[in-house]
């Protein structure tokens, strides 16, 4: 009986240790940034804008970033911050988990008519996971915290014009053809530098007689080639093939009008 009642003492002593080591607010309350992954600036955006929603129209928007959940479901941890960062019925928070790359919006009941869950997915999707996917955390949150700003302030007319909002992924989504249309030129186009390089190489039997300059537009072409061949496989993986085809076609044209050259200068010598 006694090992019973030691047993059920160690567990009431470590459970305040384990709910101690979760994360607790800061004294900005509005935003709480255990992960340290924000600027002065991002905290000081957060928190007068969160400050003004309060005060407008009496609602909670907090933004709380750990390292990671401890152990802890994404979603426990977030009802946890939730619950006790007295976030409310009209409240929303946006919970983020570095580590374990999770993010999480939690909605007070009264805002529910506001954020649907499939715009709640659609916000993260496009707002968010581009920058977060590049590591940048910074303007991942601004640009995140902001649309749903912007959501809130529109549903209860007030004014935000004030805020710029960035679809991250309007670029890409919407001109990505006319983007590997403009890589494939000027692959192609280096391509042909490519291969001007290396028969004047071969014309002076490898030995280089030319400017150093040369070589390094060599390796910055090369550099460009391979950053450009990254964004379009990034885009359009299939889009490879054709990039690759149209620079196949652009060295065969080179070579064949530098051969053609060639043979004429070789004419015009034997005359």
């Amino acid at each position: 009986m006694k090992k019973i009642y030691t047993f059920i003492i160690i567990l009431l002593l470590l459970i305040p240790l384990s709910v101690g080591a979760l994360v607790k607010m800061s004294s900005y309350r509005y935003v709480t940034d255990d992960a340290n992954v924000m600027s002065e600036e991002l905290i000081d955006y957060i928190y007068i804008y969160s400050k003004f929603l309060k005060e407008k129209m009496d609602i909670n928007y907090y933004v709380v970033v750990v390292d990671n959940t401890e152990n802890y479901e994404v979603e426990s941890y977030s009802e946890y911050v939730f619950n006790n960062f007295d976030v409310g019925s009209r409240g929303i928070l946006m919970f983020i988990s570095k580590e374990d790359r999770k993010i999480r919006i939690d909605i007070g009941y009264e805002l529910e008519d506001t954020f649907s869950a499939d715009t709640l997915d659609k916000y993260i999707d496009i707002y968010m996971m581009p920058y977060f996917k590049n590591g940048d955390w910074e303007n991942g949150i601004k640009n995140g915290y902001s649309a749903f700003y912007k959501e809130i302030c529109d549903h209860y007319n007030v004014d935000s014009s004030e805020l710029v909002v960035y679809d991250a992924r309007y670029l890409t989504s919407n001109y990505k053809y006319f983007i590997i249309l403009a890589i494939i030129f000027i692959n192609s186009f280096i391509s042909y530098v490519f291969t001007s390089f290396f028969l004047r190489l071969y014309n002076n039997k490898c030995k280089y007689k030319g400017k150093s300059k040369d070589i390094i537009l060599f390796i910055l072409c090369l550099f460009i080639n391979i950053c450009l061949f990254y964004l379009a496989f990034m885009l359009v993986p299939l889009s490879i093939i054709f990039i690759l085809g149209f620079e196949l076609l652009a060295i065969k044209t080179n070579y064949e009008n530098n051969f053609n050259k060639n043979k004429k200068n070789k004419r015009k010598k034997s005359r």
